[in-house]
């Protein structure tokens, strides 16, 4: 992909587009740093199970990820502030049908409708990233901004949020920070043309975008094992002293007969 056959598609690109995109990235990307503190309060309050705990969490992000691939062959580029605007109140909606339900298997498919909106998104912002004037320092901006708001939404979420309104409050959270790229959407272009290059090229940045995305998957093994932690010391504990007692018996036992 030369960078000479790009040009004329990046120079159209402002620097109000290229954060507005990032931002609606960033926002769809917000649940998967907060995985661990949301389900892991359905399981304290037993609206999941923690067998199936990670299932829900897996479903959402491989959903996110077939979002990429899926948009990137059927939606149209014309229509970029539409898309972004029926993602986000689609989005939103889901949070906040979230709230409404219980058990893995309605968790699961409610969560991965959510992922395949937050792909949709996701794809608004690549198709942006690919067309800016540089795509790998976009990229990191990208990155950078993922993890520190993250951060910060995980910091308010398991101090004030979550403490105070449970993992319904969280999830209605979500529901009105998701419906952020409704506004930001006017900042986008109309539409943008397709890129100067075969369609595998354009194929190859959707199943970068979508791995990359996946690469958080292993907070759905912490949220599986994180459980079993919790409850060690009260499992794990007792035996041990259970066994240090016995122990005790038979020194007592061999000074006495001595």
């Amino acid at each position: 992909m030369g960078d000479a056959a790009l040009s004329p598609e990046r120079s159209t690109l402002g620097r109000a587009d290229i954060a507005s995109a990032l931002t609606m990235g960033t926002i769809a990307l917000l649940v998967i740093g907060l995985q661990p503190i949301l389900l892991g309060a359905m399981v304290e309050s037993h609206s999941a199970s923690v067998e199936g705990v990670g299932i829900i969490a897996m479903a959402e992000i491989v959903a996110l990820g077939l979002g990429v691939v899926l948009g990137d062959a059927l939606l149209p580029l014309s229509r970029l502030r539409i898309i972004a605007i029926m993602a986000g109140l689609f989005i939103s909606a889901t949070d906040v049908a979230t709230i409404f339900l219980n058990g893995d298997l309605k968790l699961a498919l409610v969560r991965s409708a959510a992922g395949l909106g937050e792909g949709a998104l996701v794809w608004v912002t690549t198709c942006m990233i690919v067309r800016s004037r540089a795509p790998d320092r976009m990229a990191a901006i990208f990155l950078v901004m993922q993890t520190l708001a993250q951060s910060a939404a995980a910091a308010m979420l398991a101090g004030i949020i979550v403490p105070r309104a449970g993992w319904h409050g969280g999830f209605i959270a979500l529901a009105a920070i998701s419906l952020l790229p409704c506004v930001i959407a006017v900042w986008l272009p109309a539409r943008v043309p397709p890129l100067a290059a075969q369609s595998f090229d354009k194929f190859r940045w959707s199943i970068t975008a979508a791995l990359s995305y996946l690469q958080p998957s292993p907070c759905c093994r912490w949220r599986r094992l994180e459980p079993y932690g919790l409850l060690a010391p009260r499992n794990v504990f007792p035996r041990i002293s259970s066994v240090d007692q016995l122990h005790s018996k038979r020194a007592n036992s061999s000074a006495n007969s001595t």
